[in-house]
């Protein structure tokens, strides 16, 4: 391959230096400095800068009171849904509707077949 002034490719002193070397300024990929990160000492204490263009934003200190405070929450019991209890006096009535099939749960409820779907739990009756 030549260049457009005629000159060989391979002449070049740079012609097959990835074979011997590996430079990483020679990518495809262009090269972008989002900003730079300044430790500069400031009363005996080091703070952090960060310089992005020409704007500079010093970055958070830690709490020099060194206080680590813990909350710790009490746990809360809720219960969970259950039936209606009965009216003082009545009995107590669990109504369980017969299973037709019981791969599939499939029951019958006021004339009609239903297919139950779910975990087979008592609060699901």
């Amino acid at each position: 391959m030549i260049n457009l002034a005629g000159e060989s490719y391979s002449a070049l002193p740079s012609a097959f230096a990835y074979r011997t070397e590996y430079n990483t300024q020679n990518n495809c990929k262009a090269q972008t400095v989002a900003g730079r990160l300044e430790i500069v000492e400031l009363e005996g204490t080091s703070r952090t800068f960060l310089s992005v263009a020409d704007i500079t934003i010093p970055m958070p200190i830690r709490d020099p009171r060194n206080i680590v405070q813990t909350i710790v929450a009490e746990i809360v019991h809720v219960p969970l849904p259950r039936r209606r209890p009965p009216e003082p006096g009545a009995e107590n009535q669990n109504i369980a509707a017969p299973v037709l099939s019981a791969e599939l749960r499939v029951t019958e409820v006021n004339g009609r077949v239903v297919r139950l779907v779910g975990p087979d739990t008592p609060y699901a009756q």
